[in-house]
C-alpha cells in the first residue's frame, strides 16, 4: 500500500479478510496494522470482524494482568498511526498505569502532538538519512523529558521501538510489557511474547485456533528488508 502497488495490496487484503472471516475479533500489536485494517480496508469495501490494537484488548482485561516490578522510569510514546490515525490515547496509558501502579511519564510532545519516529511507509528504505534524523529528534525529546540511564520509552508501534533503539534510546513495545504481566506459562503469555515477531513477518496469516486473531501482515504492509522494518 505505502509502496504504491494498490493492485497487489488489494489482492493481499482480500485474502487476509477471507482468512479471518468468522473470527470474533482481530487483534494486532502494531499501530500501522491496526490503522490499515480499520481505515484502509473499509475503503476497499472489505468487511472484517472488530479490529483492536493490543492496548485496547489489554485495557479490557486489566484484572488479568499482574502489576510489574519495573525499576525504570517509563514514558509513553504516541505513535502517528495509533494516536493521530486512530485516536487511541487512553488504552496504552490505562494499561501502563495498571502495570506500573502509577501513570507513565509523558513526553514533552504527546497525544495529538506526539513526534513521529521516522519509520513509517518506506521512509527508512527510500530516504534513510531523513528517517534517521526524525528518529534522532524523537530520541532527543525523550532524553530531555526523561533523562537518565534508567528510563525506557514504551510504544504501541513496532517500528517506532526499532527506530528509537537504533537512535540509542531504550525502547520497548507495549506487547512486551503485557507479555511480562500475563500469568507465567499461560497461553496468553506465549502468544503475546510471539506477537512482535509475528507482526514483522512477511505473511498474511492468522491463528485460526483462537477467537481473537492476531493480525500478522494485513496487506503485505510489513516486510523484512535487511535490518530495516518497512511499514
Amino acid at each position: 500500500y505505502d509502496a504504491g502497488d494498490r493492485v497487489a495490496f488489494a489482492a493481499q487484503a482480500r485474502a487476509f479478510a477471507a482468512r479471518v472471516a468468522g473470527a470474533g475479533r482481530v487483534v494486532t500489536p502494531d499501530a500501522g496494522c491496526a490503522f490499515v485494517l480499520r481505515v484502509v480496508y473499509p475503503s476497499l469495501h472489505l468487511t472484517l470482524p472488530p479490529v483492536l490494537h493490543l492496548s485496547e484488548l489489554a485495557a479490557e482485561h486489566l484484572p488479568q494482568l499482574q502489576p510489574l516490578d519495573e525499576p525504570r522510569t517509563v514514558a509513553v510514546h504516541d505513535s502517528c498511526k495509533l494516536g493521530r490515525g486512530l485516536g487511541v490515547y487512553e488504552a496504552p496509558r490505562a494499561v501502563l498505569t495498571h502495570l506500573l501502579g502509577h501513570a507513565p511519564a509523558e513526553l514533552g510532545a504527546h497525544r495529538a502532538h506526539g513526534l513521529c519516529s521516522g519509520g513509517g511507509g518506506l521512509l527508512p528504505v527510500t530516504r534513510p538519512d531523513t528517517s534517521r534524523a526524525i528518529a534522532e529528534a524523537l530520541a532527543a525529546e525523550v532524553a530531555e523529558t526523561v533523562p537518565g540511564d534508567d528510563a525506557v520509552v514504551v510504544t504501541g508501534c513496532l517500528t517506532s521501538a526499532r527506530q528509537l533503539r537504533a537512535a540509542g534510546t531504550a525502547a520497548e513495545t507495549l506487547t512486551r510489557f503485557v507479555a511480562r504481566a500475563v500469568r507465567p506459562g499461560s497461553r496468553g503469555q506465549r502468544r503475546a511474547d510471539r506477537a512482535d515477531a509475528r507482526a514483522c513477518a512477511s505473511h498474511g496469516g492468522a491463528d485460526r485456533r483462537a477467537p481473537d486473531l492476531a493480525a500478522g501482515d494485513p496487506g503485505g504492509q510489513h516486510e523484512a528488508a535487511g535490518d530495516q522494518h518497512r511499514q
